[in-house]
């Protein structure tokens, strides 16, 4: 591994925990968010990847996800992979040009230390990701991007599971129940004033239903800086706030304040 491409991290990851990094695996079941985490985790020091996805690159992805034009129309995992070569040739890269199933998820869940779960929420997929990321003891991070900002849901092997918390969600509305729940729970009681509208066409989005999932780039990055961060935490030996809880940022706050002050 080179040591001088992570010589900044020296105050923040110490060395221990930075070798750890480099022999850590982390697998990204999909590669449109995992884009991002996957070139963050890349230049945090993390070695090993499993790269996984079916689809292919199109121009409205290259808002928010690590893609360039010259990407479009190639495997979304295959050219994720060249995006993390192209950081460091030290780096074990797999890609795996296809849609995960819950028959060809156990053998990459298995090489993993991490998933990082970011199968689309109307795939029955994800939630076997996750059942079986549990049954072999590994943790799965849960990113969802949120308006400015994002939320992480952190799956452990000990932590209750999605249908445990939502079964009273699932069994009223099926696995679309669950993208709901998991939303508003990130988005909290107190809703930013931005967030509103959003929120209540999300709950009801009429007869033609949403043109697009809005989704900016902005929060594509909070989502991979929380994903990338727990990583981090992890292979520190950190205990995580695992599910039901959550980790959330929004940056909008930030610029302008919430309607009522502090």
């Amino acid at each position: 591994m080179d040591d001088l491409l992570y010589s900044r991290n020296w105050a923040f990851i110490d060395a221990e925990t930075q070798a750890k990094l480099g022999s850590t695996t982390l697998l990204t079941a999909g590669t449109g968010l995992g884009s991002s985490i996957a070139t963050l985790a890349a230049r945090t020091g993390f070695g090993r990847f499993i790269l996984a996805d079916g689809d292919n690159v199109e121009l409205s992805n290259l808002n928010r996800q690590a893609f360039f034009r010259r990407h479009i129309g190639q495997n979304k995992a295959e050219a994720t992979a060249e995006l993390v070569r192209g950081i460091s040739q030290d780096l074990q890269v797999e890609a795996i040009p296809e849609f995960l199933t819950e028959s060809t998820l156990p053998a990459p869940i298995r090489r993993s230390d991490i998933v990082v779960n970011t199968i689309d929420f109307d795939d029955p997929v994800f939630l076997a990701c996750n059942r079986i990321a549990r049954e072999c003891s590994r943790v799965v991070l849960l990113p969802i991007n949120l308006g400015f900002g994002a939320a992480l849901y952190v799956f452990t092997p000990d932590s209750p599971t999605i249908e445990d918390v939502l079964a009273e969600e699932i069994k009223r509305g099926g696995i679309d129940a669950i993208k709901t729940a998991l939303v508003l729970r990130a988005v909290g009681p107190r809703v930013h004033p931005y967030m509103k509208a959003p929120i209540a066409r999300f709950l009801d989005p009429g007869p033609q239903g949403w043109p697009y999932d809005p989704q900016l780039g902005i929060a594509t990055s909070v989502a991979a800086a929380l994903t990338v961060g727990a990583a981090v935490a992890w292979a520190r030996g950190t205990q995580l706030r695992a599910f039901p809880d959550f980790a959330a940022l929004d940056v909008w706050p930030c610029v302008v304040e919430p309607e009522g002050g502090r």
